[in-house]
């Protein structure tokens, strides 16, 4: 109503397949200490019920030593976007015909990928996935249509000016819930089911 400056976060795991993006997992954050151990905790419980993770694509906000060295070690394919810092700069022009090389943040080395999309936009990516640098930025750039469902789930949710956690949460996980639903019908629809 006046204006806040408390945001509500959540950390959410979404799939993509195929045009559709369905939001598996929510949960809300006080703070984001301990993020790293909260998404491998998320992925534990998305392995025990999707047969096999293709790759996890995260944005810049989950860069962490402890988050890629875990991914490293459970073997589980990602992307994550690196800041572009002066010391990666540094080694990017000291590679500067490299597209991919190894980088060393916080203590971890990582695969980094250097890649370039269409508008001319710079991208480092670290990964694991043994595929070429426009390839990996592919599948990256995939991701924005987990954004694009963001906006979609806040069609859904119901308008309210309260401050209470528990209202808040309940509203943004039923509307989660609606998204899913409306997803689900549009995919055995004839024609498309508008919001």
């Amino acid at each position: 109503k006046r204006g806040t400056c408390h945001a509500f976060s959540f950390l959410t795991a979404s799939v993509l397949t195929a045009g559709r993006r369905l939001t598996l997992c929510s949960i809300p954050l006080a703070s984001r200490e301990g993020l790293p151990a909260l998404v491998l905790a998320l992925i534990e419980r998305i392995q025990r019920r999707v047969n096999r993770i293709g790759y996890m694509a995260f944005d810049n906000g989950f860069q962490s030593s402890e988050l890629i060295l875990e991914l490293q070690k459970r073997e589980i394919p990602f992307i994550l976007p690196l800041r572009d810092t002066v010391k990666l700069e540094r080694r990017r022009r000291w590679m500067r015909y490299v597209r991919r090389f190894d980088y060393t943040t916080q203590g971890v080395t990582v695969d980094v990928v250097e890649a370039e999309d269409a508008k001319g936009r710079r991208y480092f990516l670290a990964t694991n996935i043994p595929a070429s640098p426009k390839r990996v930025l592919r599948l990256y750039k995939r991701r924005w249509g987990i954004e694009t469902s963001y906006r979609k789930i806040r069609e859904f949710l119901p308008k309210t000016t309260s401050r209470n956690w528990i209202v808040r949460i309940f509203n943004f996980i039923f509307a989660c819930l609606l998204y899913n639903a409306w997803v689900v019908l549009n995919a055995r629809a004839q024609t498309p089911i508008t919001t």
